[in-house]
């Protein structure tokens, strides 16, 4: 990683770092190429990443046992993504994460995040506005697929994220809306 990677301009635009803040970083991220639909990370493994996508993206998706998948989110090129609740707690993973194209991942282990937090405050507060707005837009997504209907999210996340559902499949963007393909289908079929 150099000064102009993305994961440090990442950082840059949150908070003014020294040059020890880079070089550290620099020290504990490590990158990984992904081909498309590789699974990054399997239902029952613990979770020992947090990933930053300079390239590509992934979902976290939930499977029952008959292979049923539900989407919990979809995370796209300069945002993090990881299990949270397993990554945290260091407990097996109840979510599995996947590259819906070929993506390229900067990661760092628990171990090194913990000691990049703990080292360097600036990256403690970088963490914990990171998880607000996580816990914001995850609580803005669950009020609006108990409260919109399905016409209005689409119209809602077209608007929030119009790139991101050109990149993905309809039963991909379907299964994230909380839909079936086919009322998704109808949906676009009167635009």
């Amino acid at each position: 990683m150099n000064n102009q990677s993305p994961i440090i301009k990442y950082f840059k635009k949150r908070k003014i770092l020294c040059e020890d803040e880079i070089i550290f970083l620099n020290e504990v991220f490590d990158e990984k190429l992904f081909k498309q639909d590789e699974i990054v990370l399997k239902k029952g493994e613990i979770c020992n990443h947090i990933f930053f996508i300079e390239k590509g993206i992934l979902k976290t998706y939930f499977t029952n046992d008959l292979g049923k998948e539900v989407i919990n989110g979809i995370a796209i090129e300069n945002n993090f993504c990881t299990s949270i609740a397993s990554f945290v707690n260091q407990t097996h993973s109840s979510e599995n994460i996947k590259a819906l194209e070929e993506t390229r991942l900067i990661y760092i282990n628990f171990r090194n995040f913990k000691l990049l937090i703990e080292k360097f405050p600036v990256y403690k507060e970088i963490y914990i506005k990171i998880l607000e707005d996580y816990l914001s837009f995850t609580t803005w997504r669950l009020e609006s697929v108990m409260l919109m209907d399905s016409k209005e999210r689409y119209n809602t996340l077209m608007k929030v994220f119009p790139k991101l559902f050109l990149k993905i499949s309809n039963k991909d963007m379907a299964d994230y809306l909380g839909m079936s393909p086919e009322t998704l289908s109808r949906i676009k079929s009167k635009k």
